[in-house]
């Protein structure tokens, strides 16, 4: 296992210390993760964009999926390789014969192939935490309870500059716009749906009481449409908003199809229902600002920035 420290390759083995810099290991490369600590932080680094933004696990997961999805010009190369061998050896008609027959198995192989459960992922931070390396900007829980009010306000615009109201389906979702100060950014106020964090309800009562051309946003995942939504807050008695514009900036399945830089999680095994999450921070910031500032579907936002195409 090569050290994240000073990359001295040290033999595995549980619990191991780097024998050069006594970093210790945290993960079991063993694990179907099949990760070392090495690899595990260039995960985290790319999900950070280098450090820069917090980051939940659905958008790791991305990045690893990424990192064990086989290449789809493997095929052809491999063909090449096995026909000029075999033209070398054995004459052009075994070569062809060859080079057909490893095209085939190799692109069946490419094709066929599936992204790992996104359980394997699972406690790999715990494990780091452990050995003494907690992972910097993972979001593990959902941080902004009762006692933290002062690490959610402190992200937030001046309550005279909030311009949107955005609501959105998931705890992890809130915690992942605050922290990378989009609701700064974007002059929002951000929500669940279900009143996550409760002391920001008394803030978002007040900006509908007296604000009442304030448009409501509705961001959610594709696993749920904007009419459930749209209900699902229209019941929410804790937030009077009703007669206030809505606007849809959630996804839907449909629109899932033709984001191709998905496809490394293939999105088609899940009928197209991904968390918002799954997509990387700073392509999911660009597209909601564009969205907002602009009035359009979200979907219109992503390909601005150049995430949606043809379907894989």
């Amino acid at each position: 296992m090569q050290c994240p420290m000073c990359t001295t390759q040290t033999p595995f083995a549980k619990k191991a210390v780097c024998r050069s810099c006594d970093y210790r290991f945290g993960l079991d490369p063993t694990l179907p993760h099949h990760l070392t600590d090495a690899e595990y932080l260039t995960l985290v680094e790319r999900a950070t964009s280098g450090g820069r933004y917090f980051f939940t696990q659905n958008q790791l997961y991305l990045y690893y999926c990424i990192e064990r999805m086989p290449r789809n010009t493997i095929w052809p190369i491999a063909g090449i390789l096995i026909g000029s061998l075999g033209h070398y050896l054995a004459g052009p008609e075994v070569a062809v014969m060859g080079a057909v027959s490893v095209a085939g198995l190799v692109y069946y192989g490419t094709r066929s192939w599936r992204p790992p459960p996104r359980v394997v992922l699972e406690n790999l931070h715990e494990d780091m935490k452990a050995a003494g390396h907690p992972i910097k900007r993972y979001i593990e829980k959902p941080l902004f309870e009762f006692r933290e009010e002062e690490k959610y306000t402190e992200h937030l615009p001046d309550p005279l500059d909030i311009e949107h109201l955005i609501i959105v389906d998931r705890n992890p979702l809130v915690d992942l716009l605050v922290l990378n100060d989009f609701a700064k950014h974007s002059k929002s106020l951000i929500i669940s749906q279900s009143g996550y964090p409760n002391y920001v309800i008394p803030i978002a009562k007040e900006l509908l009481a007296k604000r009442k051309s304030l448009t409501v946003y509705l961001l959610h995942d594709s696993t749920q449409n904007r009419i459930a939504m749209k209900r699902n807050v229209a019941e929410f008695t804790l937030l009077p908003t009703a007669g206030h514009p809505m606007f849809n900036l959630g996804l839907e399945p449909a629109q899932v199809v033709y984001m191709k830089h998905l496809s490394p999680i293939q999105p088609a095994r899940t009928k197209y229902g991904i968390p918002l999450d799954s997509i990387p921070y700073a392509v999911l910031e660009t597209a909601l600002m564009y969205s907002i500032t602009r009035g359009v579907p979200l979907l219109t936002g992503f390909a601005a920035n150049g995430f949606v195409g043809r379907k894989p």
